[in-house]
């Protein structure tokens, strides 16, 4: 039996789509919003940004992590004990000086990005090797056209969730 390939199990692209030369604060203005919007969504529960440069070809996707480490971890700590840190907190305190733009902090290595014809077996070394529950689906032109969810994947190819961390190790 052959695997399916990407194209036919991807959802389109449901994370907001910024440009590469969006400033950290603002961005992180919109990943919260996204996040607060979609609490309702159980499949978003790895928010990421989209980041594309002028020509709308993704150059790689920006996490919630990645802002993090950017941060002072002491700051962080004490801050995340606030509530609601998330909604305004956080924006005052931290980025006042992060107006520089998020592409340099945004680190997509070509080979995360999927192919619309690559095979869902490769959708799941790579979620098993870089440990994303999501990954963005691009065309010839490296135009974001989609995303493939881990559930998706663990349904197509007919595997128990249950035992993921055992997939990850063989990864």
């Amino acid at each position: 039996m052959c695997a399916k390939r990407v194209m036919d199990i991807m959802r389109p692209v449901e994370y907001p789509v910024i440009p590469e030369d969006m400033s950290l604060r603002a961005s992180w203005e919109v990943l919260c919003r996204f996040i607060f919007s979609a609490q309702q969504n159980s499949h978003c529960n790895q928010p990421y940004l989209l980041v594309c440069n002028g020509d709308d070809q993704l150059v790689g996707m920006l996490g919630m992590r990645d802002m993090l480490k950017m941060f002072n971890k002491r700051i962080m700590a004490a801050v995340q004990k606030i509530p609601g840190f998330y909604e305004g907190n956080l924006h005052g305190y931290l980025l006042e000086n992060c107006e520089y733009p998020v592409k340099q902090i945004t680190s997509m290595p070509e080979e995360i990005m999927l192919k619309s014809w690559d095979s869902t077996y490769t959708a799941l070394r790579l979620m098993l090797k870089y440990r994303m529950d999501v990954l963005s689906v691009v065309n010839i032109y490296h135009k974001a056209i989609g995303m493939v969810h881990s559930d998706d994947v663990y349904q197509d190819l007919g595997l128990n969730p249950r035992y993921l961390d055992y997939w990850r190790l063989m990864a």
